[in-house]
């Protein structure tokens, strides 16, 4: 198999994983428990969080685990709303994830204005957009750091200072789930609120996330029950899985593993490109994560171009994985102004270059046999 779909999920790394597997048998113990066992289950999350705090430059009492990133996406935009119960008013883009955009609908339903910031055809947002949408009833502008379909890496740490100039109460969140082991990510130098994290994307288990939250004193908790997580999100803490994502997050590699992405990455595209004339890489190639591209090409479907792909043992996407059975467009090609169905294809560091030349060479034949169908 060639797995070139990372952005969906990642493999996880072996180090994680024998990890997991160690806490699994020898530390089952309950962390509220007080008797040794216990209190030694307690260690290892401590010892976790204090390894996801380092990777954000965060203290680590500013950071809880969850079960996902789309429950905290959710949690941030609840408690967001609980602290702010006399506001009514939430700006984020039209190009966010889905467990951004859709409890954001839901919270129209009950009265809520949601402002979507518009992007161009390379998929911007415009900070002057955002200023001119601010209001004095804004509780919440929430923008993510790299798009999980066409890798674009946003400003926040720029709009987070036109927010914050204009009223500092504004909270400010970020969906930082594509980001981590593609680029740095400083709670410090973004000066965000709250920022969203999910453990299957960079080679952790799946089932495990969390948040970041600058300040937790002023954080409405979304479950309640044995106040775990300092009383901010109740539930038996799930061990195992929290020491992996503390583990991977040891793992993340900023120094060469970009480089080395971005390479492999630009092989795939210029392969594509030369071959196939009118192929558009989509997307601000100016501005992107390492590991991604988004390729239209020319008579050719993208959801029929994944299909005869993983029939031959290759995996790539047509848009996000959560959204990847519906029949519709993708939204964010859609705010792009860009018809078409797309692929995007996204590496990891558990990709070598022998695996690129092997996909690249199966890409080109795949997509020759579509367009001679047409």
């Amino acid at each position: 198999m060639l797995y070139f779909d990372n952005n969906a999920t990642t493999q996880i790394d072996e180090r994680a994983l024998s990890v997991l597997c160690e806490i699994s048998k020898e530390s089952y113990g309950n962390a509220s428990s007080i008797y040794p066992y216990g209190m030694k289950s307690k260690k290892i999350i401590l010892e976790a969080r204090k390894q996801i705090a380092t990777l954000f430059n965060a203290p680590s009492e500013n950071i809880i685990f969850t079960s996902s990133a789309t429950e905290s996406n959710n949690a941030v935009i609840n408690a967001s709303v609980v602290a702010c119960l006399e506001k009514k008013h939430i700006i984020t883009t039209s190009v966010e994830h889905p467990s951004v955009l859709r409890p954001l609908d839901e919270l129209k339903r009950h009265g809520y204005e949601i402002d979507l910031l518009s992007v161009d055809s390379v998929g911007r947002i415009d900070l002057v957009e955002l200023q001119g949408k601010l209001r004095k009833d804004t509780l919440l502008v929430s923008i993510m750091l790299v798009n999980n379909e066409i890798g674009n890496i946003y400003p926040v740490k720029k709009a987070v200072e036109v927010v914050k100039k204009i009223n500092s109460e504004i909270l400010f969140h970020t969906d930082a789930v594509q980001a981590i082991g593609k680029i740095k990510v400083d709670v410090k130098e973004l000066g965000v609120d709250f920022l969203s994290f999910s453990g299957h994307k960079f080679h952790a288990p799946k089932g495990v996330g969390g948040i970041y939250i600058k300040n937790p004193g002023r954080f409405t908790p979304h479950i309640f029950g044995g106040d775990q997580e300092f009383g901010l999100r109740s539930g038996t803490e799930n061990v195992p899985s929290i020491a992996a994502i503390g583990r991977a997050a040891e793992l993340v590699d900023l120094q060469e593993e970009p480089e080395r992405l971005s390479n492999m990455r630009d092989k795939i595209e210029r392969a594509v490109l030369t071959k196939f004339a009118g192929t558009k890489v989509i997307g601000d190639i100016d501005d992107r994560a390492c590991n991604t591209t988004n390729l239209l090409i020319p008579n050719v479907n993208g959801v029929t171009l994944v299909a005869s792909l993983g029939e031959l043992g290759v995996c790539v996407s047509s848009g996000s994985a959560c959204s990847s059975n519906d029949k519709n467009r993708s939204h964010v090609l859609i705010a792009m102004g860009i018809d078409g169905k797309s692929i995007r294809i996204s590496l990891s560091r558990l990709n070598s270059h022998e695996d690129t030349k092997r996909f690249i060479f199966i890409l080109l034949q795949t997509i020759e046999k579509i367009q001679r169908r047409k």
